[in-house]
């Protein structure tokens, strides 16, 4: 079992000795705390532990593309020493000794882009209401995740079908190994590529309001960034427990997990 940190509870982790914990470190978790008014001590904290870091989207989409459907179905989306990918990890994870100016760097860009997203999910979500349209359930509000999930990735011209296979071909910019609808299937069981796609449609219905529980829907905005929280799933395994503070990721999580094969938790109930 893993911990898979959100930034708001980083610096209350347990210490080492009273726990021997592993953390999976999301990039754009690291990215946060370096750019927090004081991130040594949390960085000292998170040095002090077993990590595995995980790698950017862009970096998993890119060896997607690379990859037979049988591959897919076993990849991991973490960083593995002495393989070359887009972004130089091994210079990443020295922030954690240590961060120098070019680390903070990289995190401002990430905290940008993150925020450039959310403000364009406006757009995104006129036109989840535009396929819901074509499929004649325009105005209804989804209870069980279920219910959301099974009518938008049925296919790969389905909603999600189609976020899935356009983000992995870069709109079909970038080639790939299989064909769409081998790609989906692939994805989908692949246990951190389902997790990290399903809690995405809950986030688009979310910002769309079809839930019918109100206090899953909210609006997008450019000035908060949501996409370090929607992340995190996609570093969870089976059994991994996700820690947070967060009560609308806590929601999302649970909503778009009711197997429980992941958990959600603040880092002062770890197990």
């Amino acid at each position: 079992m893993r911990l898979v940190v959100d930034t708001n509870q980083a610096s209350l982790l347990p210490p080492l000795e009273k726990g021997g914990l592993k953390i999976t470190l999301s990039p754009y978790v690291l990215a946060e705390v370096l750019l927090c008014r004081k991130p040594e001590p949390t960085l000292q904290l998170l040095h002090s532990f077993d990590i595995r870091l995980g790698l950017e989207t862009l970096d998993v989409l890119i060896e997607l593309a690379k990859l037979t459907p049988q591959e897919i179905v076993a990849f991991e989306p973490f960083y593995v020493p002495g393989r070359k990918y887009r972004q130089n990890y091994a210079g990443i994870l020295q922030a954690l000794s240590g961060p120098r100016e070019e680390h903070l760097e990289l995190a401002r860009y990430i905290k940008s882009r993150h925020r450039e997203y959310c403000g364009s999910l406006v757009a995104t979500s006129k036109d989840l209401r535009k396929r819901l349209r074509d499929l004649g359930i325009a105005d209804q509000k989804f209870s069980a995740f279920e219910d959301a999930w099974s009518g938008m990735s049925s296919s790969p011209d389905s909603f999600m079908g189609s976020v899935i296979v356009g983000t992995i071909t870069d709109d079909d910019q970038r080639p790939t190994q299989a064909s769409p609808a081998e790609l989906l299937e692939a994805v989908l069981a692949n246990q951190y590529l389902r997790r990290f796609f399903r809690i995405r449609l809950a986030y688009h219905v979310s910002i769309t309001r079809l839930w019918a529980d109100q206090d899953l829907n909210f609006d997008p905005s450019p000035s908060r960034d949501d996409m370090t929280d929607v992340m995190l799933p996609l570093y969870a395994a089976n059994g991994d427990i996700i820690v947070t503070a967060d009560t609308t990721l806590s929601k999302l999580i649970t909503h778009s997990e009711p197997e429980g094969r992941i958990k959600v938790c603040r880092a002062g109930e770890i197990p």
